[in-house]
């Protein structure tokens, strides 16, 4: 008997703290802040790797902060992305060219849609399924 409840036990707290997670990470619509940002994000267009980007907490002259595009980045983004900054339900990338909107899907997830209609993703990390 003692055996069925601690196994009901570890049932229990393991459906928990899986639940726990999947709200940690459900955070679509909120502004992304720098301290969850910091990190390498991998750039997507339809499911396909394009390239790693890794946003920073280094403030710039102008006070928004620093992006560095890795090298594939291409004509994926605006041309020379130098800035990031947070922005209602999501984050904004700045470059002399102009700027593109990502909204926020989740802690791991952002959006944006380019005026063509292809949209571009950034996820969290610098793994991902598919080849560069």
């Amino acid at each position: 008997m003692k055996t069925l409840i601690a196994g009901a036990a570890l049932a229990l707290g393991a459906l928990l703290s899986a639940s726990c997670a999947l709200a940690a990470d459900n955070d679509a619509g909120v502004t992304l802040v720098p301290r969850e940002a910091v990190g390498v994000w991998t750039l997507e267009q339809q499911g396909r790797g394009l390239c790693m980007v890794q946003l920073t907490a280094r403030r710039t002259a102008e006070g928004d902060y620093a992006v560095r595009p890795g090298p594939n980045c291409g004509q994926a983004l605006p041309a020379g992305p130098i800035a990031w900054r947070p922005s209602p339900g999501g984050m904004v990338l700045m470059s002399p060219s102009g700027s593109l909107r990502f909204d926020r899907w989740s802690n791991s997830l952002l959006v944006a849609s380019r005026d063509s209609g292809v949209q571009l993703q950034l996820r969290r990390g610098r793994d991902h399924p598919n080849t560069y």
